[in-house]
């Protein structure tokens, strides 16, 4: 029995050495605020880089200052303001930059209209006629965009900015009926039937927050919204038409918030 004992103690007295002995040596920072990634490593790591590859059809809506052309243009023409809201339709690409982690460029052109059309009117000879204004911006460039480190599964948020080069033009139409087609009484006589465009061209910027999810591997939606500011060069009539004062121009460009929405196709794994 005394034998028993003493070997009992023995191993209990190996057992406590050999434990202590088997502790890993991890020296634990004490200036930091959580540990965990001493055991777990660097969590980055976990969040794949952006891949995704595609291109689609984009809607939007541009809501322009149109304050200035409505005070300027549109109520003495038509008599009525245009709306402020411009439809726009467009098309984008893109593919991640290969230099740059989480970097994406791609290409993009929008363009939309506001108008009203038809608006009944009596020219200054008494004429009875119909009179159209339009209000037009497009523009083609390219885009800048870094997808931010966010884990979300088949989602991902970037902040970007787009560059390009468009225009911003004006259409004003009156006419009336004719009876029959006369080319020299369309130029060559005094007549009511005029049609003029007023364009310039612009510098377009756009910083944006996206945020893009894909439920399929080939099929993306993507929404934005957008501050679009633009630089307006000097206006002409006619395409080519220099004019004089134009103050009554000035003011008007392609700026203004901006929502779009989009269906792309692509490789979004």
């Amino acid at each position: 029995m005394k034998l028993l004992k003493c070997s009992l103690f023995l191993f209990f007295i190996v057992s406590t050495v050999s434990a202590s002995l088997a502790q890993p040596n991890i020296a634990v920072d004490s200036t930091r605020w959580r540990d965990e990634d001493i055991y777990t490593g660097d969590a980055s790591h976990t969040i794949p880089p952006y891949n995704w590859i595609g291109g689609g059809f984009v809607a939007g809506g541009l809501f322009a200052d149109l304050s200035s052309l409505n005070k300027n243009i549109a109520q003495p023409f038509i008599h009525q303001d245009l709306p402020s809201t411009v439809v726009m339709f467009g098309g984008q690409g893109f593919i991640p930059f290969p230099w740059v982690k989480n970097l994406v460029i791609g290409g993009v052109g929008m363009s939309g209209r506001s108008q009203v059309c038809c608006v009944p009117d009596t020219a200054s000879t008494g004429q009875p006629v119909m009179r159209t204004l339009r209000y037009s911006v497009g523009y083609g460039g390219i885009s800048l965009d870094y997808a931010l480190p966010v884990n979300i599964s088949r989602c991902h948020i970037l902040a970007g900015m787009e560059f390009g080069l468009g225009e911003v033009s004006i259409y004003a139409k009156q006419a009336y009926d004719r009876p029959s087609f006369d080319i020299g009484a369309e130029f060559d006589q005094p007549s009511v039937n005029i049609t003029h465009t007023y364009s310039a061209s612009m510098f377009v910027y756009k910083p944006q927050i996206t945020f893009e999810w894909a439920p399929l591997s080939f099929m993306m939606f993507k929404a934005s919204v957008a501050y679009q500011g633009s630089s307006v060069s000097s206006w002409k009539a006619d395409e080519d038409v220099e004019l004089g004062t134009t103050d009554k121009l000035g003011s008007i460009n392609g700026s203004g918030l901006m929502v779009n929405a989009g269906i792309y196709l692509g490789f979004f794994q």
